[in-house]
C-alpha cells in the first residue's frame, strides 16, 4: 500500500476545521483517482483571512481573501515520493462558502482540498 502523506499546519482556530485524518483519505483519494505510482506529498496551511489576502497579494498580485491557492513544486528527478507543492485554505472564507451554499462545511474542505491537489 502506498503511504500518502499532508502536512499539516494551523494558522487559524481550529474549531469548524476537518481532522487531519480527512485530509488524508481526500489525498489518498486524488491518488488512486489519478493512479499514482509514488507516494504523494502535499502542504497543508490552514489560515486566516489576513494571511490569505497577503498570500494572494504577494503571489498573484489580487488584493483579496481567496478561499484556496495552490503553489504546485517542480518534480524531483529520483525521489521516491511525489511533493506536489503547496496549499493554503482561508478557512473563514471557506465557512462562509459553505453557509452561503448550503454545504456542510467538511464536504466544502473536501473539494477546496482536492481542487488544491
Amino acid at each position: 500500500m502506498i503511504r500518502h502523506r499532508v502536512w499539516l499546519s494551523l494558522g487559524c482556530a481550529r474549531r469548524g476545521v476537518p481532522a487531519a485524518r480527512s485530509y488524508h483519505g481526500w489525498l489518498d483519494a486524488a491518488a488512486r483517482a489519478t493512479r499514482a505510482r509514488k507516494p504523494l506529498e502535499v502542504s497543508l496551511r490552514l489560515c486566516g483571512p489576513e494571511e490569505a489576502k497577503a498570500l494572494n497579494r504577494d503571489f498573484r498580485h489580487k488584493d483579496y481573501a481567496p478561499n484556496v491557492l495552490s503553489f504546485p513544486a517542480d518534480p524531483v528527478r529520483g525521489a521516491t515520493t511525489r511533493f506536489l507543492g503547496d496549499i493554503a485554505i482561508c478557512a473563514d472564507v471557506a465557512a462562509n462558502e459553505a453557509a452561503a451554499q448550503g454545504k456542510r462545511l467538511r464536504d466544502h474542505h473536501a473539494h477546496l482540498f482536492i481542487h488544491g491537489v
